[in-house]
């Protein structure tokens, strides 16, 4: 439904709409989407699928959110269960999946360019806040110091 392209990535939400995709805010925040590639329904249960799917083909996605002016979603909570940032970066199948993209990456780079280890920080980086300027450029120094001790455990 929406991706954050390259060139365009707009940190914070997970991108625009995709071609043919519509996506909109419901009275209570709720996040909604519509078009081709949205499901048409449960199989064999259309009780689900009216819960699911309002008249007017609307998926009702259960995530609560914010867009802004090019329509770029920001989610907050799942129907009252907050994200959190923390919990998704302890998460052995999201950092299962990280490394598959650093092993990826790393097929591609010579070896003393690959990447060795890394650490998945629990907190968002804002831009012009403690670890990003306001146009999203590295600050390593505080980078450096606010994360020392997970740098430490890194080459131990």
């Amino acid at each position: 439904m929406t991706v954050n392209r390259p060139g365009r990535y707009r940190l914070g939400t997970v991108g625009t709409p995709v071609p043919g995709a519509e996506i909109k805010l419901g009275d209570d925040g709720e996040v909604l989407a519509r078009g081709p590639m949205i499901m048409r329904g449960y199989r064999k249960d259309p009780g689900k699928t009216a819960e699911a799917i309002d008249s007017d083909g609307w998926l009702h996605t259960g995530d609560i959110g914010s867009l802004d002016a090019e329509a770029a979603a920001a989610f907050a909570e799942r129907h009252g269960l907050p994200v959190s940032i923390a919990e998704l970066a302890s998460n052995p199948i999201v950092r299962s999946a990280i490394q598959e993209g650093v092993d990826a990456a790393n097929a591609t780079l010579s070896r003393v360019e690959q990447i060795k280890k890394f650490t998945v920080v629990g907190e968002v980086w804002e831009p012009g806040g403690d670890y990003l300027t306001p146009t999203t450029k590295l600050k390593r120094k505080p980078i450096a110091a606010g994360y020392a001790d997970s740098i430490d455990e890194m080459y131990r």
